[in-house]
């Protein structure tokens, strides 16, 4: 398919590295860091949101665009019935711990791996999963356009997106660079970008925003616990403010459905 672009060597070869300790995020009790929390809030979100009742057809179509270790894909197995879900992944490391979690899932339909980008899958999507992964992709804005023309009547697309006007994310990019001069962090960088380019794009997809969320409320250093606390208190507190959460919270979860 040629309206999404396709992912480099580098991000397969960076997440196949990360394969290992990747199921942690999600298996623990209580989240070691920041990004555990983020990863499993946006989870948790993307999964109440697709099984309410009356959301999605019977017996509906659900692809996991970038789905790692297979965590949210299986949980959308178990939670809405009849559903077939299919879980895509450009790195196969991730994949084998995907298909391993697979195998002790129960889901109410059917339950699919594969790897690579996903633009070759035929058919229409009654809902499209991409978390954590359009800040990867080298054009952010046309991988979401992308996706979004795959999208069925009424279909939703679900995505987070790195705050560009976060003053945290500022500062991390900040310690980024000057790590990378003096020799570190050579993977492939998270770019963020703006909410409110990507839905003035979508628009032209036929693509409307209909729900956004904040998280992220911390700076992320290394596996602090505190920090995931921190983060889920200013949810509640600087997250009913849209002026506090653009300027503090460093990731967007953003639901559009398509008319």
């Amino acid at each position: 398919m040629s309206g999404i672009p396709s992912p480099s060597t580098a991000i397969s070869r960076q997440f196949d590295a990360r394969a290992a300790s990747y199921e942690t995020i999600y298996d623990k009790n209580v989240a070691r860091s920041l990004w555990h929390h983020e990863k499993r809030r946006r989870a948790c979100w993307t999964v109440q949101w697709l099984a309410r009742p009356g959301r999605l057809p019977d017996d509906p179509r659900i692809l996991d665009v970038g789905c790692g270790d297979g965590f949210v894909t299986c949980q959308l197995a178990e939670s809405i019935d009849g559903a077939i879900v299919q879980g895509i992944d450009v790195s196969p490391r991730m994949l084998e711990r995907a298909r391993k979690r697979a195998a002790l899932a129960l889901p109410t339909g059917r339950l699919e791996f594969g790897v690579g980008d996903g633009r070759k899958l035929p058919g229409r999507w009654d809902a499209i999963v991409t978390l954590g992964v359009a800040g990867y992709q080298e054009d952010p804005l046309s991988f979401l356009s992308g996706w979004a023309e795959r999208l069925a009547p009424r279909g939703w697309l679900i995505a987070t997106l790195g705050n560009p006007y976060s003053l945290l994310r500022v500062m991390r990019a900040t310690g980024r660079r000057i790590r990378e001069k003096m020799g570190g962090n050579r993977g492939v960088p998270f770019q963020a970008c703006s909410s409110r380019h990507v839905c003035r794009q979508l628009e032209e997809h036929g693509c409307s925003l209909v729900e956004r969320r904040f998280l992220s409320f911390s700076l992320g250093v290394g596996e602090s616990s505190w920090e995931a606390r921190w983060s889920h208190h200013w949810e509640n507190v600087a997250g009913r403010s849209r002026a506090a959460s653009i300027l503090w919270a460093q990731t967007e979860w953003l639901v559009w459905q398509k008319k």
